[in-house]
């Protein structure tokens, strides 16, 4: 394995991207879905001194931290983190640009038993302006029969993606929600809330989609916008997306139970009714796009957190709610100690 003593420089991989926290820092493999915590020093360290030599790196800490770097940067190296090199100009920093030619790129549709609207009419305007995620939450026991519906309209569309969440039934056959799996890779998961055990059908045929029993109870909007470890996701889509709009709220409609369309289920703010409304009537309103680029780094709390990147944000439900820049409140981690509540 290269050291430092065959190499002038060290440089992380492209897709290896260090974020520093208010205590302590990460290290985001967009690649391989991966991150890792690195004391702050090495953060310094590694994003003050790209252009540098390793020599030149040293030659500003004394002896135990410049055995601390050695010890860094060749653990680093040994995890695939990063490399040493003699022509560091031949690797230049990934493009952290997200863009994207969609006006609204993803939605959710929540249903309950007293809503009134054609959700098979909203899911044609959301073709019509080329949205490409879909997820549809139904509170209520349903049927197979909307649901094979909802996946014939979607079939051929521009929606690539369906998310469905549904409430257990012992009318709905594991079965028929495998066949609807297999037959449109478009549904990529089925989520069934309230089960009475825990598992996961897959399908095994082409291994895409899969449905998950869980026992948790849903029972409306309120239950979305937690921040949890669980949740983070280091993938190059969420983390550039994030770097200048909200990763929640940015190309995102929805339209609640009500049929109110909102920028989120869980929001107050509505531009109208289906029933009365199109979709595109709404996405003309100015003040629809309120919150699209509110970003992490404008966010209190969240811009001294090193997971702001890889953690989706929520402006429904906030620590105070007469300020759009303030923390999410259903975040329990503290960023100034690095602890979870």
């Amino acid at each position: 394995m290269p050291n430092s003593n065959d190499k002038d420089y060290f440089l992380l991989f492209a897709n290896c991207i260090p974020v520093k926290g208010a205590k302590r820092s990460i290290i985001c493999d967009l690649q391989l879905n991966r991150y890792r915590f690195v004391p702050n020093l090495l953060f310094e360290i590694i994003n003050n001194n790209r252009n540098k030599t390793l020599e030149q790196i040293k030659s500003k800490y004394d002896g135990d931290n410049v055995e601390g770097i050695d010890l860094f940067f060749n653990l680093l190296v040994k995890e695939n983190w990063g490399f040493y090199t003699d022509t560091p100009n031949l690797f230049p920093p990934l493009d952290l640009t997200w863009d994207s030619p969609l006006k609204v790129s993803n939605c959710i549709i929540d249903i309950n038993d007293k809503s009134k609207f054609n959700v098979l009419s909203v899911i044609k305007q959301l073709i019509e302006i080329n949205c490409e995620a879909l997820q549809i939450r139904v509170f209520n026991e349903t049927n197979i029969e909307l649901l094979k519906k909802i996946s014939d309209i979607i079939s051929e569309s521009s929606i690539l993606c369906l998310e469905i969440i549904i409430r257990y039934s012992k009318s709905i056959n594991p079965k028929d929600l495998l066949q609807l799996v297999s037959f449109n890779p478009r549904i990529r998961q089925i989520t069934v809330f309230n089960s009475p055990q825990k598992k996961i059908i897959s399908n095994t045929l082409l291994n895409l989609g899969f449905i998950s029993y869980v026992e948790d109870s849903v029972s409306d909007a309120s239950h979305c916008g937690v921040v949890n470890n669980y949740y983070f996701d280091t993938n190059i889509q969420l983390f550039t997306e994030s770097q200048k709009h909200n990763n929640c709220l940015n190309k995102k409609i929805s339209i609640d139970t009500n049929g109110d369309i909102k920028n989120c289920p869980s929001m107050t703010t509505s531009f109208g009714n289906v029933q009365n409304t199109t979709l595109q009537e709404a996405l003309n309103k100015k003040e629809f796009y309120k919150y699209w680029n509110i970003n992490k780094d404008q966010i209190k709390v969240c811009k001294d957190c090193e997971f702001r990147y890889i953690c989706t944000d929520c402006r429904a439900y906030t620590q105070n709610p007469s300020d759009i820049y303030s923390k999410p409140a259903k975040c329990s981690y503290n960023p100034y100690e690095a602890t979870w509540d």
